[in-house]
Formats: structure tokens, sequence, C-alpha cells
């Protein structure tokens, strides 16, 4: 494989991992069964900014302590990803 190759590939890779990551949750429900089932999807939020997209989502728990269990995803044009579960 050549190193041309190699780059191509990882574009693509990094293309479809983007895509994965901003498509809305849509893919967790069946990509990731055990986490939606801690989620509320129907909270599921995008926000769209100039190079930034934010999206939150709440637990499907409904204790009323303040330990949530709620996800927060940022993406930062062209490359930087944060995803992170707040337990």
């Amino acid at each position: 494989m050549s190193l041309s190759s190699v780059n191509e590939c990882m574009v693509f890779f990094m293309q479809v991992y983007c895509n994965n990551f901003l498509d809305g949750g849509y893919h967790v429900p069946y990509a990731h069964k055990g986490f939606s089932s801690s989620l509320n999807l129907n909270t599921y939020t995008t926000e769209v900014y100039d190079k930034i997209i934010v999206q939150r989502c709440e637990s499907a728990s409904t204790n009323d302590n303040k330990l949530r269990s709620d996800a927060f995803y940022a993406f930062v044009y062209p490359n930087f990803m944060v995803s992170r579960l707040m337990i």
C-alpha cells in the first residue's frame, strides 16, 4: 500500500467518523443499544455555530438528585471533537 493510498484512506475514515459523530444521534439506538437506553433521545439537541457544532442529550433517568447522566458532544471544524458523558 502506497503512502498516498494510506493518506486517502485516512481522509475517508475521518469523513465517515465526522459524519457519524454529527448525525444527530440517529445511529445511537442501533450501534450503542446499552448507551441509548440511558439517554432520553427525545431531548437530543444540535446547536450550530460558525465552526462549532454542539450536541446534548439528557439522561433517561427520572431520578431527581443533582447527579445526572447527560451527554455532551462538540465538533470544532476541521477536526477537533469532544465527547463527554456527565455522570
